[in-house]
């Protein structure tokens, strides 16, 4: 028959499987923490998956809205560009033309200038008083405007535009010499109401421009072109009036070209606001006797 343990070892022995239990558990329990733990980190990089799932559909569907707006965007380019193509083209059909009507001024300029001078020179007695007054009027005398009384040493006078003539002979013509030839017509001048209304429609001609393209160019050209021999004061007008519309214009077709880059937009919006009022002021201005000198603006015609 065995021998019996006692009974402390028997305790011992039970404690020891215990704790061997207890440690079981206790391994158990740390498994268990560890997997809630592992669950909550799978969760959460679940729900960061998902959240980036949605940003990068979005980002797709801006870079889609992104390209279809470059594609309207270079469809736009393309017609701005035949746009701008198509007024360089007028521009440089409308320089040839003005070109040629300045050729032709000039020549009948100096057709002109040879009339006048004969005519002149006819309407006064061979060697008589009328030549030797001529003669000194235009070496520097001064004399006094009929109109406003400004002394001036000019044949026109610089202030109202009127014609300023030393001696009554000289301003009209004078009936013909018998067994002569009939003296040449001597070209005549405005008067100073009309001088200042053909000065005025200078400037108001460039309003056409609103309704025709380049007629802000060509309306002020063609007054200039039929007055400007007849009155100093409608070539003064005349000239700063084209000043200030070749300038425009020039501005103009520069803002179409920076529409491709959204600039050009407000631009031209600013420059045609700006060319209807000063077109206006200079008009009043005129009205009214005064002289205007437009701002913004290149002298090509001095």
């Amino acid at each position: 028959m065995p021998h019996d343990r006692s009974r402390p070892d028997v305790i011992r022995e039970r404690g020891h499987e215990a704790a061997i239990d207890f440690n079981h558990v206790g391994a158990v329990v740390g498994a268990l923490d560890l997997a809630n733990r592992a669950n909550e980190a799978l969760t959460r990089v679940g729900s960061v998956i998902a959240a980036t799932s949605s940003i990068a559909g979005d980002l797709a569907a801006r870079a889609a809205s992104m390209t279809t707006a470059s594609t309207g965007l270079a469809r736009n380019m393309g017609s701005v560009s035949s746009v701008v193509e198509e007024n360089a083209a007028a521009a440089g059909q409308m320089r040839t033309t003005a070109n040629a009507l300045l050729e032709h001024a000039h020549g009948l300029r100096r057709v002109v200038s040879e009339f006048r001078v004969q005519g002149l020179w006819r309407a006064c007695p061979q060697g008589g008083s009328g030549a030797h007054r001529l003669k000194h009027s235009r070496g520097g005398v001064a004399m006094s405007c009929p109109h406003c009384g400004t002394e001036t040493t000019a044949r026109f006078c610089p202030n109202c535009g009127a014609a300023v003539a030393p001696d009554a002979r000289l301003a009209a013509p004078q009936p013909p010499v018998p067994g002569g030839q009939p003296p040449m017509r001597v070209v005549t001048t405005l008067p100073p109401a009309d001088a200042k209304n053909w000065a005025m429609g200078t400037h108001l001609a460039a309003l056409s421009g609103m309704f025709i393209p380049f007629a802000n160019v060509i309306g002020p050209l063609v007054v200039w072109l039929i007055k400007k021999d007849e009155s100093p004061l409608v070539d003064r007008e005349g000239k700063e009036s084209l000043n200030f519309q070749i300038s425009m214009t020039i501005y103009l077709c520069v803002s179409a070209l920076l529409v491709i880059v959204l600039i050009g937009l407000p631009l031209l919006f600013v420059i045609a606001l700006l060319d209807l009022i000063f077109t206006i002021i200079a008009a009043v201005k005129t009205s009214n006797g005064e002289q205007y000198r437009y701002p913004l603006t290149i002298r090509f015609l001095k």
